[in-house]
């Protein structure tokens, strides 16, 4: 079963490496879903992109407890600009299944949004990754 994982997990991350990641989208859920969906505490990733929304990196920054998560805008905007990244994803898990972004999820997101604008820096989206499916803040209209 873990070798099957590590398979489909290698498969997935092939496909948003070799093409822009906006391009796969269903590429990008999936890989993100098997990657972070089941794990049992809260991990807030960033996924740096060059022009052409291609990934320069997919990073694991901080790990949390089972129902929180921090997360420092101004280290998202160091690491970005170390890479030269032109935008990023943000992306956390809730381990409690519910996608339903909270008051504090989109207060960081807020924070995130103005000290990446402040450096010319594209916030793409901010994604909540669960068991059961994934939120979208653009698509969700808080973005």
């Amino acid at each position: 079963m873990l070798a099957c994982r590590e398979l489909l997990f290698h498969a997935l991350r092939e496909r948003i490496d070799e093409r822009p990641i906006l391009g796969t989208p269903r590429d990008l859920r999936d890989y993100l879903t098997l990657v972070m969906g089941y794990l049992p505490v809260e991990e807030f990733r960033v996924l740096f992109l060059a022009n052409g929304y291609r990934l320069i990196a997919d990073e694991p920054m901080w790990r949390g407890t089972v129902d929180q998560v921090p997360a420092y805008p101004r280290e998202i905007v160091g690491r970005a600009l170390h890479f030269g990244a032109k935008s990023v994803i943000i992306v956390h898990n809730h381990p409690s299944g519910s996608a339903q972004p909270s008051t504090m999820d989109e207060a960081v997101t807020e924070n995130i949004h103005h000290a990446c604008l402040a450096l010319g820096i594209d916030l793409l989206d901010h994604l909540i990754i669960t068991s059961r499916g994934i939120a979208s803040f653009r698509e969700l209209g808080l973005l």
